[in-house]
């Protein structure tokens, strides 16, 4: 008795998960292949990028040891493309545990593997996902930021596999009952009614397309302007470790160096303003360390001729609002010391 149950359970909750896109959506696009949407459901919002960073979380929120470790004992860093679907449940009686048991359940069922799921203050802490993707608002909207745990809220993480590799998803639910939305969906969006965020991230490597530096360049920008910019020395995400494609821009530094000997350079790490200020200022410094040690270790060039220094986002180049600025504000300045 009871299995026929949990299967009838089952059964309804892949029922209401819909393949045909409401007549009423407000955005383009439709679905995503292969993940399906809350029958009923208005999808109001999407967004796309064509690569950024993520943090997939996997574990609730708790208070960190040091001040500098993550809040989440379990977390992925992603890089890849990324897209967000904002759906909005016009049923009010279409609460957050019943929506995310649907959307749970049909994962599930669709070969997803759930690698973490929650619902609810008991299960989630008021500070899950705080500065991360899992609560920033839709664009334009405050919508995501602030939700009320009191009135349920319920975060999955889940991974498919596929020919072309893994793709990543979290379903974030929760009831909405500001009072005071303004903005695109004032006229859509009502309180207590639940609403769906759905981010996609697919992993994939960066195209490089800044143009590499030799030795010849780096002199002379040195000469005319007192340093040099340089976006040929990569890191893994939130990470110091230099990753090999980096050595022939290292390479380069080393032979400005042997070319010049009484040349001395400030190795100057920079990133753009994703996280906390301590934290990027850290990651500069140990990021522009790591490049002076491969100088020193793997070139031969004296320490006394270069000093470390990380000043996290604090001389951007450009806006930290887009994807294109970010990624100018990432990198390694030299400068004349």
């Amino acid at each position: 008795m009871k299995t026929t149950s949990l299967r009838l359970t089952l059964l309804t909750g892949l029922l209401l998960l819909g393949r045909t896109a409401s007549a009423q959506d407000l955005a383009t696009g439709g679905d995503p292949a292969g993940l399906k949407r809350y029958e009923g459901s208005v999808l109001f919002a999407k967004e796309e990028e064509r690569y950024t960073s993520y943090e997939f979380l996997l574990s609730n929120w708790t208070l960190p040891d040091q001040p500098e470790a993550s809040p989440y004992k379990k977390k992925q860093d992603l890089e890849g493309a990324f897209t967000r679907l904002a759906y909005y449940v016009p049923e009010s009686e279409r609460g957050v545990l019943e929506v995310h048991r649907n959307y749970l359940n049909d994962l599930a069922g669709d070969g997803w593997e759930i690698l973490f799921s929650a619902a609810g203050s008991k299960e989630l802490h008021g500070n899950f996902g705080y500065q991360t993707r899992v609560r920033q608002a839709v664009k334009g909207t405050q919508l995501f930021e602030y939700p009320n745990y009191d009135d349920g809220v319920a975060y999955i993480a889940a991974r498919k596999s596929g020919p072309d590799g893994d793709t990543y998803a979290t379903v974030y639910t929760f009831r909405y009952t500001n009072n005071g939305l303004v903005g695109p969906y004032e006229n859509l969006i009502k309180p207590n009614h639940t609403l769906v965020k759905v981010d996609l991230i697919k992993p994939k490597g960066m195209e490089q397309r800044m143009v590499f530096v030799n030795a010849a360049k780096m002199k002379s920008e040195i000469g005319d302007q007192g340093h040099v910019s340089l976006y040929g020395i990569l890191f893994d995400f939130n990470k110091a470790d230099i990753k090999p494609e980096s050595s022939a821009t290292i390479a380069e530094i080393a032979k400005l160096l042997k070319d010049d000997a009484a040349l001395k350079l400030m190795v100057v790490g920079h990133t753009d303003n994703v996280g906390t200020l301590d934290f990027n200022r850290s990651l500069s410094s140990r990021r522009a360390l790591a490049v002076v040690k491969a100088l020193v270790s793997e070139h031969g060039i004296s320490a006394e001729r270069l000093h470390a220094e990380g000043v996290a986002f604090c001389c951007p180049v450009s806006s930290n609002e887009s994807q294109s600025g970010r990624a100018k504000n990432r990198r390694v300045e030299l400068v004349r010391w």
